[in-house]
């Protein structure tokens, strides 16, 4: 028993370091010609994933890149965090984080759809 928890260990271990410079990757790497939100949502998208929320009930493809823009601002925030901390926040934190961040995205956009707004301001 004591080598499965040593194990568990080395797994967890390995995984925040996998997430760390997955993180790292994504949020560090230069992004040319963007000049607004508009082009980082263009340029760090995929066009499927907002049609996705969008087709959910009670949802519209405007709330739906709302949603899928701000959770792209938030992910590269804590990514940066994540991947400039030292020792290091632990994957599960992060993760744990970034479903709470989404639960709490996808309440308001569709808070704000229901009172006839479109977009945060």
């Amino acid at each position: 028993r004591g080598g499965s928890t040593q194990q568990t260990q080395i797994l967890s271990y390995y995984s925040g370091v996998w997430l760390f410079h997955i993180f790292k990757m994504f949020i560090l790497r230069p992004r040319q010609h963007i000049s607004s939100l508009d082009d980082l949502y263009r340029s760090d998208t995929d066009e499927k994933v907002a049609a996705s929320i969008g087709s959910r009930p009670g949802a519209s493809l405007s709330n739906a890149k709302e949603l899928h823009l701000n959770m792209l601002i938030y992910t590269i925030g804590i990514g940066t965090i994540f991947s400039v901390t030292s020792p290091g926040i632990p994957p599960e934190e992060i993760s744990a984080r970034q479903e709470a961040a989404y639960q709490a995205f996808l309440n308001i956009s569709f808070h704000l759809r229901n009172k006839g707004s479109r977009r945060l301001h």
